[in-house]
């Protein structure tokens, strides 16, 4: 699932490809030792950016943060901002009642445990924060496993580090959402999208929603080189997909904001 979703994320991302990348591989690692000398392999090819996902949690076999700082000679240390992460999601699980108690025991600070020199991001919807570390010429950013969790994090964490790298090319994103209806219309207008304009890219996602109403955000996301062209994409894309929702969904979508 993780490896489909990368593919799919790093097409979106300038100078991506399509489809994935050139040069981008996937990778598994077992055991610990097998996944240290994994890393170690890896970094002697001296690669612009190393991405994991999962072996991010508190359990005995998550491994993923030990496993890239033996790799690249560091020290595991605790991050501070990382536990006041780890502390803040878990309120906010115990608030959603999805989680009996926020105690930071020891399983859980372990969440906090990075390679010594990294850079922790807050996951807005588990509790392992995700971790960048620069290695000489390559960069780590390590992710939790949980698709949702990984896809949110590549978006806020991920994408602006790759897109840097693109040749000059302008990043923008328009978004709407819709409160449901007829999902098979909606696939069939999000897949028609891309064609219609190319250089937009569409992307859905629930946000929260009363009971058992559910609502998705519909995401926009365009690209170009030329910030005047970008806009009038967006706006000719944007103003395409509401005209179409309100005629097959009967119900007009607000601008998220």
């Amino acid at each position: 699932m993780n490896a489909w979703l990368f593919a799919v994320l790093l097409v979106a991302v300038p100078g991506g490809g399509d489809p994935p990348a050139e040069g981008l591989a996937h990778y598994r690692a077992g055991d610990y030792p097998k996944a240290v000398e994994a890393f170690r392999a890896a970094l002697d090819r001296a690669p612009a950016y190393i991405i994991t996902t999962g072996g991010m949690g508190p359990g005995h076999d998550d491994l993923t943060r030990a496993c890239v700082a033996a790799a690249a000679g560091r020290e595991l240390v605790r991050d501070e901002r990382a536990v006041e992460m780890v502390a803040k999601s878990y309120k906010r699980l115990v608030a959603r009642r999805i989680v009996e108690d926020a105690e930071l025991n020891e399983d859980r600070l372990t969440m906090a445990d990075v390679p010594e020199g990294s850079v922790c991001y807050e996951n807005p919807i588990g509790t392992a924060p995700a971790v960048r570390l620069k290695v000489g010429e390559t960069t780590f950013f390590l992710l939790p496993g949980v698709p949702e969790e990984m896809q949110r994090m590549f978006d806020l964490y991920v994408t602006p580090a790759l897109a840097a790298e693109g040749p000059g090319v302008l990043k923008k994103a328009s978004h709407v959402e819709w409160p449901g209806g007829d999902e098979s219309a909606l696939k069939r207008i999000l897949t028609d999208i891309p064609r219609r304009f190319p250089g937009i890219n569409p992307r859905a996602r629930v946000i929260s929603g009363g009971g058992d109403v559910v609502s998705l955000r519909i995401s926009l996301f365009g690209e170009h080189t030329d910030a005047a062209v970008l806009d009038d994409l967006l706006e000719r894309a944007e103003a395409d997909l509401r005209s179409r929702l309100g005629l097959e969904m009967g119900a007009r979508p607000q601008s998220a904001e």
